[in-house]
């Protein structure tokens, strides 16, 4: 962290700026948020998505539980991001008096994150308001108030056009019940520890376990790899894409580690698997 913004207790933004890769969980029982990519990459793991940002792209989320990555971050390429918290009762109190208005869309969507490409408003918001998250002394509560106004704006003026984007804005804190199955199957080719699945499905890593072997009857490691390789298995033999490629596409963390799984299970390494079974047909 370099630099924060309060408003009323309650952190409204905060800079945060690392020459190291990272990832890290992110419980919002309560805040919503927007994540802004000043530059690098970041990933955002929901119960349900996965989304990749750039340099000024943004992803809106519910309350929720989240994995946070910042990506291709090393000394001499620095990632730096603003997070925005929206607290509810500072939200609440906008509405109440007249300074906001959220629309409830009536089609709903099981949506918790979603990508806010470029924009051009927003950019120029984030540019005024870096002098004052560099010298945080120098932000008065009014003027922070007017700042976090002035960004729900934007976005809902935003959301106008983007379905997604007005759900998520519409539904900011409704606790989402995602069954989970649902989770799991939207998660089978990230690469997620079973800690980090616990966390995205709510719950304890021993109980996640148990569900899991309840639902599935099998042990999540075992389900996850049979899953994984079996896809690896058709993208060589039906795609073009390189080894790493694959071993990416299928949520496993090196193309090493990958090779050796394959291994294992198949007694043949990738290209050896993708050369023979071409032959054959």
């Amino acid at each position: 962290m370099k630099g924060q913004l309060k408003l009323h207790g309650h952190v409204f933004a905060e800079m945060m700026v690392t020459d190291q890769e990272m990832r890290r969980p992110n419980i919002m029982d309560n805040d919503a948020c927007l994540y802004y990519i000043l530059n690098g990459t970041g990933e955002i793991y929901s119960p349900t998505e996965k989304v990749v940002i750039h340099k000024h792209d943004s992803v809106l989320m519910k309350c929720g539980n989240y994995i946070g990555c910042f990506v291709d971050a090393y000394p001499g390429n620095e990632h730096k991001s603003v997070g925005f918290h929206f607290n509810p009762e500072l939200v609440r109190q906008l509405v109440k008096d007249g300074k906001l208005t959220f629309a409830v869309p009536i089609r709903r969507e099981e949506v918790s994150a979603v990508r806010f490409a470029e924009n051009e408003q927003l950019n120029n918001y984030v540019d005024g308001l870096m002098y004052y998250l560099e010298h945080p002394d120098s932000a008065s509560e009014p003027f922070i108030e007017l700042k976090m106004q002035e960004l729900l704006m934007i976005l809902l003026q935003s959301g106008k056009a983007e379905p997604l984007l007005a759900e998520v804005l519409g539904r900011m804190y409704e606790p989402q019940q995602i069954e989970f199955d649902r989770v799991i199957e939207a998660n089978l080719y990230h690469n997620l520890s079973i800690p980090e699945l616990a966390l995205l499905t709510n719950r304890s890593e021993s109980t996640f376990k148990r569900d899991f072997k309840r639902f599935y009857s099998t042990s999540p490691a075992k389900f996850f790899r049979e899953k994984r390789l079996t896809k690896a298995s058709e993208l060589l033999l039906q795609s073009a894409l390189q080894i790493n490629e694959i071993a990416w596409d299928c949520g496993f963390e090196s193309a090493a580690h990958f090779s050796k799984a394959f291994f294992q299970v198949f007694g043949k390494w990738p290209r050896e698997y993708r050369l023979t079974q071409i032959d054959k047909s």
